[in-house]
Order: C-alpha cells, then sequence, then structure tokens
C-alpha cells in the first residue's frame, strides 16, 4: 500500500504507511512538468497522474520487489485518478499518462487498486503533511561553477550531467534532481 499527496508547488510524496520503504518516496518536478501541468485544464489531475507514473518508475527502478507481480494499493484524495486508473482513460489531456501508467503495469504484471480516501484519513493526513516539509538548509553551486567545471569534467570523460542530487525545482541543474 502506498499512500500519496501532491503539491504542484513542490512535487509529490508517497509513503508506505506498513513500513515497506523504510523512508517517503519524493518526487520533485522538473520545470518541464510544471510546465506541462500549468497547460492543462485539470493539473490537479493530470499532476496526480503525472507523479503517479513517475512513482511507478523509481518502483520498479528501485525496488522491484516491491512491485513487480503484485498489487499496487495507492490511496490517494483524488477521486478522478481513481476513476481514470479504474476506466483506464480519462480526460484526453489525461489520457496520454494513464496509457503510460497501464503500459508499465502491464510490463511488470502489477495489478494497480487505486482507492479514495478523504484528506482527514490518518494516512492521506500524513502524506500532506511530508509533501509539504521543505529543507531550509538548501544551498546552490553557482551556474558558471556548475557549467566550467562540473559539465567541462563530465564531457571529458564522455559523460553527460543527467541528475542533480542537491536541487530542488528552484536551483536543479540537470534534467532530473533529488531533494529532500
Amino acid at each position: 500500500m502506498v499512500a500519496g499527496d501532491y503539491s504542484n508547488i513542490r512535487g509529490y510524496v508517497a509513503y508506505t504507511p506498513y513500513g515497506e520503504l523504510s523512508d517517503p518516496m519524493v518526487v520533485s518536478l522538473t520545470p518541464q512538468d510544471l510546465h506541462a501541468i500549468a497547460d492543462n485544464d485539470f493539473s490537479s489531475t493530470f499532476g496526480v497522474l503525472l507523479v503517479l507514473l513517475k512513482l511507478m518508475q523509481m518502483l520498479t527502478q528501485s525496488h522491484p520487489h516491491l512491485i513487480v507481480g503484485k498489487t499496487l494499493c495507492y490511496e490517494s484524495d483524488n477521486s478522478a485518478l481513481v476513476w481514470d486508473i479504474q476506466r483506464m482513460n480519462g480526460d484526453w489531456r489525461n489520457y496520454p499518462v494513464v496509457r503510460r501508467i497501464w503500459e508499465l503495469a502491464m510490463n511488470y504484471n502489477l495489478t494497480l487498486e487505486p482507492v479514495w480516501y478523504s484528506r482527514d484519513t490518518p494516512n492521506q493526513v500524513e502524506a500532506a503533511r511530508l509533501s509539504k516539509l521543505t529543507d531550509n538548509s538548501e544551498w546552490v553551486l553557482n551556474t558558471r561553477v556548475f557549467q566550467d567545471r562540473v559539465v567541462s569534467a563530465a564531457a571529458m570523460f564522455g559523460y553527460t550531467i543527467t541528475l542533480d542530487v542537491f536541487a530542488s525545482t528552484t536551483n536543479g541543474k540537470a534534467p532530473r534532481f533529488y531533494s529532500k
């Protein structure tokens, strides 16, 4: 079971109330994600669908033993997400993400079981609390130093920087990033 909450500013958090994961999974939204959400009239539903997809991708990559061939009971306070997933469709603007969710589920023999819960239930209250945590110790590397030193050094060895492990939506230097 996974309970989650979405913040259209920071990203999304999902946690396992029964401790299958030792820490909550935090999915930070990229600037491109935030732009896509802003362009969608049903931004809340589109946002939670987008991040459910990212959560599933993270689970299949990092914790496949928890997801492959299993049932993912996903608790959300977004009834449209539940409806879209159960019917395997949705508003035409949301359908591409719904389709990708189901394709991923089929590729990993995963049964999806989305369940709506009121935002007042304990798991949803905890998910909402976790989604609003901020890290006041945030710092950022100067953009010129990053380009001149880090990107240049990576290029010398044939690498490209794709993940910034000390970032947020406001200071990320790579297409993907991790933050608290």
